[in-house]
């Protein structure tokens, strides 16, 4: 639900909102609008952060800063991939909380200035109930007074204790809406931002006295302090509390007993069972309504202490409004009904420690070493311990020291460093060992690199697989920005992008001006063209990593770092990370159950919607072998997450797609960097494929699947066995992926090999799982079989044999199993058989009409296909060639 706080568009609150919605709906995102993104946080997701939100703001032109607390930073590094490169991560260091949820967006003509309650997190931006005051526009159409709000608190923000380079992001951003302030008129549109930098935030809200008060916030500070000096200065008749029982972390008795002392009636509501997060303080007075809404609970550390009293750092808006935005819309509560959830520590009043170790602020790349800096010196000598981006996270070396009572250090490493290194700090204390979370080395020049506008009017929204999969209204228009921006890009000449070899007899005939990948401006032009029909996320995917995540620039393939083999992307549960719930204890330590996200996705139910998808897919694939390389890989991927959607009519009715779109991988445009992601990703395709053939490859889908496989045999060379497992993965999850990736290689190996024979034992033991199929030698197989006569057996496997190839095959079979010998040898067929005790060799003649299995189950058949009459005293000199040939003896 939206609200707007006046007749003005460019402020609006809203009550559950997700500022992605905010960043989808941008129309000029094509053009660049920003250029610097900051996000301010008390909790922090950054695998959540890379995968659903960075791409879109990189998209928009920004150089991107995330600031986060210093005590409740504690990244997962396997989630983690462009920190450090794509955008710079940092961290305050306060005695309290910095607790602050602002969103900036700013260039030099458009703002996108956010205040909210919801941490930077996937139940902070989808599953929690959230509070969000979103102001934004132009600066012709007018700007808010409360952006001015907005960049005087970064002014003080900039002051507070964190890596420089995460004070020059503040100051950058600080400056860019000055800047855009001095430009523009600045409008009043009825909100001010209310800030513990400028003191306590009771002191800054609206005088009193007010009829009634209206209050949520998912925790009360024990002591009932924060209702008690709301009370005091508003003096209502009634105050109505909305609660989550076994959720909101409050005393009910404590809160009755302060409103019983000012006569005060206390009604609780129930707020409802999904986790409400949103920050509320409402008071109406005369039939008027103003709201506080952003990050301060009700708590003394909140709302009646300033930063510099020791409270924490807190930002809120405050505006009038028509609606009501209470959430207690539930029934009425008795206290006795509501559970006591103690705060074991006063907000913001932390215990001592003893001994206050420095966190490492941040970590920069400097000439030729990394600057170190620590949030204030250290108490004894501090280890920097280094583990570079595409080693295993766990691994780690020395970097260096910080010497005691110092606060930075410039670190020689004895190899050069990449951005996207991991550092952390190591203590030895009285024999144990602490160590600090994880940061990410930045490069200062990266982490400031602006994607540039495009001259082209239109460009893909950023989304991942699951977005796509999740939202078929968004797959859709997904879908139809492709094909505008493919034809768009089609109507103008294509830039040949084969690199040359010395042996290729084109090259000479090619104009001068041919540029390939080694020219790390054709890469770029082709990664930005790539990145408007596909969006960041799907081009780098689909590139294998080679089109760096989020940042489409002149960058040489050189540098290009795929993605590395201890990756877990897409297999991260979002609904596993621990919100706000858990973080808010620095604010309110607490015993509760953490609260548990439940971000639902959009299921494909109903038969109509079965049948949009099934259509959809079949759309995606016309044409597809026309379109450019990693158009082509980024389809083929989509068809293939597709086939293992529960949508389908039938088990395979998804091979036709599937099969369509795996043979338009091979094409003679592919450039060579790209060889081993398109060679990688169809040997997952030929896996899901052969699934959804039968084993018998002479007619129908087997015979296509067979087909296939020939077509593709020249690019099967160049899979990668790291980039299957990452493919694999990503669509079926880490669980899974390692059996089968190995399945995926195994099933390569046998497919693809210019040897027949182990994909024919493959297939027969998958067609018969009862039979125990053992390829002896090439030409010869062993089956042994707990059913069925030795004949029929020998017949039905010789069908899936191809034709031209001789076989000769060794049966076990029946209740009591007899060993029985049967060969096949141009169009000749070789039957071991005994009469009585006495060992006879029949022989057959095979055509068009005549097949092993017509032999063996009809007798009229059988006799008219006789080569050698009875009674076969001796063995005749057909049978001698025939199992001489397939190297079968004719000895008992």
């Amino acid at each position: 639900m939206e609200v707007s706080s006046d007749d003005n568009p460019s402020g609006r609150l809203a009550a559950a909102s997700s500022l992605q919605a905010h960043l989808f709906a941008l129309k000029d995102i094509q053009d660049r609008p920003y250029s610097e993104a900051l996000f301010t946080t008390f909790n922090l997701d950054l695998g959540f952060f890379e995968q659903r939100v960075l791409g879109l703001v990189r998209a928009s032109g920004a150089a991107v800063t995330v600031i986060a607390d210093g005590s409740r930073y504690e990244p997962d590094p396997v989630a983690v991939h462009s920190a450090g490169s794509s955008y710079r991560v940092g961290v305050v260091d306060l005695a309290t909380a910095f607790h602050p949820k602002v969103s900036v967006l700013v260039g030099s003509e458009h703002f996108l200035v956010a205040v909210g309650s919801g941490n930077l997190t996937a139940g902070g931006w989808f599953s929690n109930e959230e509070t969000l005051f979103v102001a934004s526009g132009s600066r012709d159409e007018g700007i808010p007074a409360v952006v001015a709000d907005v960049n005087s608190w970064l002014g003080a923000l900039a002051g507070l204790r964190m890596s420089e380079g995460a004070r020059q992001s503040v100051q950058r951003v600080h400056l860019a809406i000055g800047r855009l302030l001095e430009a523009g008129p600045v409008v009043e549109t009825g909100q001010r931002l209310v800030t513990t930098s400028i003191g306590p935030i009771l002191d800054q809200l609206p005088n009193g006295p007010v009829d009634e008060l209206l209050l949520y916030a998912p925790f009360h500070d024990h002591s009932g302090a924060a209702l008690a000096a709301l009370l005091d200065r508003y003096t209502p008749s009634r105050v109505n509390i909305a609660v989550q029982p076994g959720k909101t972390i409050l005393d009910p008795n404590m809160l009755t007993r302060e409103a019983a002392a000012r006569s005060v009636e206390l009604v609780w509501h129930d707020a409802g069972h999904g986790y409400r997060h949103g920050k509320l303080i409402e008071a109406v007075t005369d039939g008027s309504r103003w709201v506080l809404a952003g990050s301060p609970n009700l708590t003394g550390a909140a709302l009646l202490r300033g930063l510099a009293s020791g409270g924490n750092c807190e930002v809120g808006v405050v505006t009038t409004t028509p609606r009501s935005l209470y959430p207690g819309d539930g029934p009425a509560l008795e206290t006795a009904a509501i559970p006591v959830t103690r705060i074991l520590t006063p907000p913001g009043e932390l215990p001592s420690t003893g001994t206050s170790l420095p966190i490492l602020l941040g970590a920069t790349l400097d000439g030729d070493g990394v600057l170190v800096e620590l949030s204030r010196p250290a108490p004894l000598p501090v280890q920097v311990e280094v583990s570079e981006y595409n080693d295993q996270p766990q691994l780690s070396s020395l970097l260096g020291h910080v010497a005691t009572g110092q606060a930075s250090a410039h670190l020689v490493p004895d190899r050069p460093l990449g951005a996207r290194s991991r550092l952390r700090l190591r203590y030895d204390l009285d024999g144990s060992t602490v160590r600090g979370p994880t940061h990410f080395l930045s490069d200062p020049d990266a982490v400031v690199h602006r994607i540039p506008p495009r001259r082209s009017t239109a460009n893909n929204v950023d989304v991942n697989w699951q977005s796509l999969f999740g939202d078929l209204a968004l797959l859709e228009a997904w879908t139809r920005t492709l094909d505008h921006v493919t034809r768009e890009h089609h109507a103008a000449p294509r830039t040949d992008i084969r690199t040359p070899t010395t042996d290729d007899p084109a090259a000479a005939g090619r104009p001068s001006s041919h540029r390939t990948f080694d020219d790390e401006e054709a890469w770029a032009r082709y990664s930005q063209d790539a990145i408007a029909r596909l969006g960041p996320t799907l081009a780098h995917e689909a590139s294998g990593g080679l089109i760096l995540p989020h940042l489409s620039t002149s960058i040489s393939t050189k540098a290009a770092v795929g993605v590395p083999a201890w990756a877990d992307k897409f297999d991260a549960d979002e609904a596993d990370f621990d919100d706000e719930h858990t973080a808010e204890e620095l604010d309110a330590n607490t015993d509760a159950d953490d609260a548990t996200d439940q971000q639902g996705t959009t299921e494909l139910v109903t038969v109509q919607q079965q049948r949009r998808f099934r259509s959809w897919v079949t759309r995606l694939v016309t044409d597809i072998e026309n379109r450019p390389t990693l158009d082509r890989l980024t389809l083929t991927r989509l068809i293939l997450i597709a086939s293992l959607a529960p949508v389908w009519d039938d088990e395979a009715g998804w091979f036709p797609s599937l099969h369509n779109a795996t043979s338009g991988l091979r094409n003679d445009d592919v450039p060579d960097l790209l060889q081993a992601e398109l060679a990688s990703l169809a040997a997952v395709c030929l896996f899901r494929l052969d699934q959804g053939a039968p084993p018998d490859r002479r007619t129908g889908t087997g015979r296509q699947y067979a087909q296939l496989v020939d077509r593709l045999r020249p690019i099967l060379d160049e899979v990668d066995a790291e980039r299957v497992d990452v493919i694999v993965r990503s669509i079926y999850g880490s669980q899974a992926a390692t059996t089968l990736s190995r399945a995926v290689m195994d099933h390569l190996e046998a497919a693809a090999a210019m040897n027949p024979w182990p994909e024919i034992t493959r297939l027969l033991q998958r067609e018969h799982p009862d039979w125990e199929v053992d390829l002896e030698d090439d030409g010869r197989l062993m089956i042994e079989a707990r059913s069925g006569a030795p004949f029929k057996v020998a017949a039905h496997a010789m069908e899936q044999v191809p034709s031209h190839l001789s076989v000769g095959i060794v049966v076990y079979a029946g209740r009591r199993p007899e060993r029985r010998r049967y060969a096949r040898h141009q169009d000749i067929l070789v039957a071991e058989d005994y009469l009585g005790p006495r060992q006879v060799w029949k022989t057959y003649q095979l055509s068009a009409l005549v097949s092993p299995t017509g032999i063996q189950a009809n007798q009229a058949t059988e006799a008219a296909a006789r080569i050698d009459k009875p009674p076969w005293m001796e063995i005749s000199q057909t049978a001698h060639h025939v199992l001489t040939s397939v190297g079968l003896g004719t000895s008992r």
